[in-house]
């Protein structure tokens, strides 16, 4: 019989530097992080295995400013969305480390993080969904709000346009790091996965066929509007969603190992 694993024992110390709580500033500290917190956990913690995604889809767009700066219609956007999203992974991971309130999006994926019997695809999934479902909109509120994009400006605004832009070229960035991820060895994400067709994994393939990435991050578009035209809407509407979130991540890290 499988030895459960406590939620006390789901927690580490809080006391690596990958744990600290000041926040990151640019894309090359958000980086930073990243790398921190690989070194710091091992590939038995699932956190690793979306921490490992992020970090490849941060530094594919990291690599896309520098080489071709030129594609991004908001520089100042991009790179300020990037580290303000990412802060609010790492304030869930810190505040689940230390005992402190965790969002309920990102709960399962903590509490679950040293099950045996969960792949690795399934965790870099539900910390997927909990970081574009609970935390992207509040990001986006952060960076729309702190460049002074009017919260009911048009589509056509300029300076909206081109955040908008930008944001559907991470859509692109995303899906050729996800390509990446499945097809590059040295990634590890589906090293454990089985080699011939198992029907134990088609919960999983259900979950991958219903699921998003690019109509997740249209929803978090229209809940970060929510959040600016109507703050205690969309408040509310985002607690709803982060129950929501969270409950989804349950039921998407099953036990599907033999």
């Amino acid at each position: 019989m499988e030895k459960p694993v406590s939620d006390s024992a789901a927690r580490r110390t809080g006391d690596s530097p990958a744990f600290r709580a000041a926040t990151v500033t640019s894309v090359a500290e958000t980086i930073a992080r990243m790398e921190e917190i690989e070194a710091a956990l091992p590939d038995s913690d699932g956190v690793q295995w979306f921490n490992r995604l992020y970090l490849l889809v941060t530094r594919n767009v990291a690599r896309r400013i520098a080489d071709q700066p030129a594609d991004w219609r908001s520089l100042p956007w991009i790179t300020r969305v990037v580290p303000t999203f990412a802060n609010l992974y790492f304030e869930a991971l810190t505040s689940y480390e230390t005992g402190r309130p965790t969002p309920n999006a990102w709960e399962p994926v903590f509490q679950l993080r040293h099950q045996p019997r969960i792949y690795r695809l399934q965790f870099a999934l539900a910390g997927m969904s909990a970081h574009i479902n609970r935390d992207l909109p509040y990001a986006l509120q952060a960076t729309l709000d702190g460049l002074g994009v009017p919260p009911d400006a048009s589509a056509d605004h300029p300076a909206l346009a081109a955040v908008r832009h930008d944001y559907l070229l991470v859509n692109d960035i995303l899906a050729a790091s996800e390509v990446q991820a499945r097809t590059d060895p040295s990634v590890g994400l589906i090293a454990d996965l089985p080699l011939q067709p198992n029907p134990d994994l088609t919960p999983l393939a259900d979950v991958l066929a219903m699921w998003s990435v690019r109509k997740a991050r249209e929803v978090a578009w229209r809940n970060a509007r929510m959040l600016r035209t109507s703050p205690g809407a969309g408040e509310l509407l985002m607690q709803g969603w982060d129950s929501l979130t969270g409950a989804f991540n349950r039921g998407l890290l099953v036990r599907l190992k033999p």
